[in-house]
C-alpha cells in the first residue's frame, strides 16, 4: 500500500485516535514530495507559539505584569520560579523573552503602547543607511513606497528630515501581478505600516528592535504570526487559491506570499533582497497551481 493510499483512508474521518494519528504521521513522512522540511518547520513553529501562549497566560506572571513598576525587583525570581514550575526549564533566553513580554503587557494596560515618533524616525534612518540610494522600502517584500503611501503629517515630516527617497510609480511588473495586487476593492495594499516582529497579540514590545517598516500587503499577510511557517494549516487550506487562474485576490493567497518571502528572503535568480529590489513569488514548473511555500520561488520583478 502506498503512502497516498494510506492517507486517503483517513480523509473521511472527523476524529482520529492516537494509534491512527501515529500511522497518519508516519505515512505523511514517507510521501515523496518536497514538503518535509516546511511541514516540520510549520509544526515546530505552532508548538513554540503554544508554549509561549501557555507560559504568558500564567496568572502569577500576569499579576507580575499588572504591578510591574512595584515588583520589578522581584521579576527575575518570580519568572524563574514560574518557568520551572510550568516547563521544568530556567532557560536564560526564555526568561529574557518572558520578562520583555511582561513589560510590554504592563505598558499595554497603561495605554503606553503606541509607537513614538522618535522610534519611527530611527526606523527611517535605518532605511536610509541600509537601502540602496536611501530608498524607502518594505522590509519584507521590498516594495518601494511612494509619497502617497505614507499617512500622517508627523511621519511625512520624519521622512523628509531623514531624506529617504520615494518611488515615482510602482514597478511595471507589479501592475497586474495576480499574486500581489496593488489593492483589492477599497483596500490599498501599498500603504506604509509598522509591523511588530513579535506581534502585539504575543505581547511584543514597541521598542525599536521589534518594529519594522512594511507595506500593508505584507502586514496583513503576516497577521499575528511571528514565524514564517507558523500559519501551516491556512497555508495548506489556500493551496488551490490560484485555481481557476482568474479567481480574485484572497487572504489565504496573501498569507502564502508573505510566508514564502519571509522565509526565503531574496530573489532566487539574482540574490536581490528587499533593501534594493521588490520581491514576488512564482509557482515552479511542474507544480501545477498548488500555491504553498515549498512549490514557489521568490523572484524580484527585475528578473521576471
Amino acid at each position: 500500500m502506498t503512502a497516498i493510499d494510506r492517507l486517503v483512508e483517513f480523509i473521511p474521518l472527523d476524529a482520529v485516535d492516537d494509534a491512527q494519528l501515529d500511522d497518519l504521521l508516519h505515512s505523511l513522512a514517507t510521501l515523496d514530495i518536497p514538503t518535509e522540511k516546511s511541514f516540520i518547520r510549520g509544526v515546530l513553529s505552532m508548538g513554540l507559539r503554544a508554549v509561549e501562549a501557555f507560559v504568558l497566560s500564567d496568572p502569577a506572571l500576569l499579576l507580575l505584569a499588572e504591578y510591574w513598576d512595584a515588583r520589578i525587583g522581584d521579576a527575575d525570581r518570580v519568572i524563574d520560579e514560574r518557568l520551572l514550575a510550568l516547563t521544568g526549564s530556567q532557560s536564560a533566553s526564555l526568561r529574557a523573552y518572558i520578562k520583555r513580554s511582561l513589560y510590554s503587557i504592563s505598558r499595554e494596560w497603561r495605554n503606553e503602547a503606541g509607537i513614538p515618533v522618535a522610534v519611527f524616525e530611527r526606523l527611517i534612518e535605518r532605511q536610509a543607511t541600509q537601502n540602496l540610494g536611501a530608498e524607502l522600502r518594505c522590509e519584507l517584500c521590498g516594495y518601494w513606497f511612494q509619497s502617497t503611501d505614507v499617512e500622517g503629517a508627523d511621519r511625512q515630516a520624519a521622512i523628509a528630515r531623514v531624506g529617504c527617497v520615494f518611488a515615482n510609480s510602482p514597478h511595471p511588473n507589479r501592475i497586474g501581478d495576480p499574486i500581489k495586487p496593488l489593492g483589492f476593492g477599497k483596500a490599498r495594499f501599498t500603504t506604509l505600516t509598522l509591523d511588530h516582529k513579535i506581534p502585539r497579540l504575543g505581547f511584543g514590545s514597541v521598542e525599536f528592535d521589534n518594529i519594522r517598516v512594511v507595506c500593508r500587503f505584507c502586514n496583513q499577510g503576516k497577521m499575528s504570526y511571528r514565524r514564517s511557517h507558523e500559519a501551516l494549516s491556512p497555508i495548506i487550506a489556500g493551496a488551490l487559491s490560484l485555481v481557476p487562474p482568474r479567481v480574485p485576490h484572497s487572504q489565504l493567497r496573501q498569507l502564502t506570499f508573505t510566508s514564502s518571502v519571509w522565509h526565503q528572503g531574496s530573489c532566487r535568480l539574482c540574490g536581490g533582497t528587499p533593501r534594493h529590489a521588490e520581491l514576488t513569488i512564482s509557482v515552479r514548473r511542474g507544480a501545477a497551481s498548488w500555491l504553498v511555500p515549498w512549490n514557489v520561488d521568490v523572484v524580484c520583478y527585475d528578473c521576471l
